[in-house]
């Protein structure tokens, strides 16, 4: 991955914040790791093994179910994180702990 698209999307996700926040609007972004989508399921069967060896060095390892990252969004969405804004949520298992 390249290193800087990790700080321009904190950069970015900041700067909508601390430019829409006096409007009430908050901006926050998700950071998903690896996701056990219908398109990793194929890359799968083409080349057995890639998420294994997508998930060793994840701490949890394993990859996420798609239902996973999206209740993270439901969070970001939902009123119980209304004092959230400018943040990047990695929802990653850990892997860039």
């Amino acid at each position: 991955m390249n290193s800087s698209l990790p700080r321009a999307v904190n950069s970015l996700t900041e700067s909508a914040a601390i430019a829409y926040g006096p409007e009430g609007i908050r901006v926050n972004a998700i950071a998903p790791g690896s996701t056990l989508t219908e398109m990793i399921r194929t890359w799968e069967a083409d080349s057995p093994g890639l998420v294994e060896r997508l998930t060793a060095h994840t701490p949890l390892r394993r990859a996420a179910d798609p239902d996973e990252i999206a209740q993270a969004a439901a969070w970001l969405l939902s009123d119980r994180s209304s004092y959230v804004t400018g943040t990047v949520l990695r929802v990653d298992g850990g892997a860039r702990a």
